[in-house]
């Protein structure tokens, strides 16, 4: 159980999360150079998705993306991605 825990902790740490404040249903993309990875991210809901090196953050409809890496927590507020300083 404790191999368990040191596991989940270790694999948390190499992933950005980013937790949608907004309203309204979000599409996040991860985008990882090679590799874009897009998720529905619903009002109130969050997502982890692995970044083992920087990956660029965005919301679609908006053209800014956030450069993120390894443990970054986000937040989505106002279609916007910022760090997440409510964790």
């Amino acid at each position: 159980m404790v191999a368990a825990a040191v596991l989940a902790s270790a694999s948390s740490a190499l992933a950005v999360t980013v937790h949608n404040r907004d309203d309204v249903t979000r599409q996040v993309t991860f985008d990882k150079g090679a590799e874009e990875v897009m998720h529905p991210l619903e009002a109130g809901a969050s997502v982890t998705e692995s970044c083992p090196t920087r990956c660029a953050v965005r919301v679609a409809g908006r053209g800014h993306d956030f450069l993120a890496q390894d443990g970054d927590r986000l937040a989505i507020e106002g279609m916007v991605v910022v760090r997440d300083t409510d964790t």
